[in-house]
Formats: structure tokens, C-alpha cells, sequence
């Protein structure tokens, strides 16, 4: 991801957030952990972007993992 795009979602998730405070004021206490909850997990994985942290990906566990095992599986036949 180049320096574009990464300063266009920070934008986007401060802006996101100023805009949605207002609204979450009414709602119920389970709506906005429901909320907050989406919008810290979505902040954290930016910053470990941002560290060089390498994120695992649920697709990486898939090709390195699953799929290896499936055609071990399916070659056995």
C-alpha cells in the first residue's frame, strides 16, 4: 500500500468517527461496544501496518495450511 492510500483511510476512519459520535450517543450500550469494538480492531491493525508488523490473513492460512493438507488428502486415492 503506498503513502496515498494509507493517509486516505486515516482520513477516513477519523472522519468516519467524528461523523458517527453524534449518532452513537442514542443508541444502546451493546450497539456502541458492538461499534467501538469494530472501530479498535480496525485502528490496530492499521498501526501494525504502519510498525511492520505482518498481519496474518485468514486466506495465508488457507494456501500454506489447508489447501497442502486437502491434496495430501486427495493424492492418497
Amino acid at each position: 500500500m503506498n503513502n496515498i492510500f494509507l493517509t486516505s483511510f486515516f482520513l477516513l476512519m477519523v472522519v468516519s468517527l467524528l461523523f458517527d459520535l453524534r449518532k452513537l450517543r442514542s443508541q444502546n450500550t451493546m450497539l456502541k461496544g458492538l461499534y467501538y469494538t469494530i472501530y479498535t480492531a480496525s485502528a490496530c491493525i492499521y498501526i501494525c501496518y504502519l510498525l511492520g508488523y505482518p498481519i496474518p490473513m485468514p486466506t495465508s492460512l488457507f494456501i500454506h495450511k489447508v489447501s497442502p493438507w486437502v491434496f495430501s488428502l486427495i493424492s492418497r486415492n
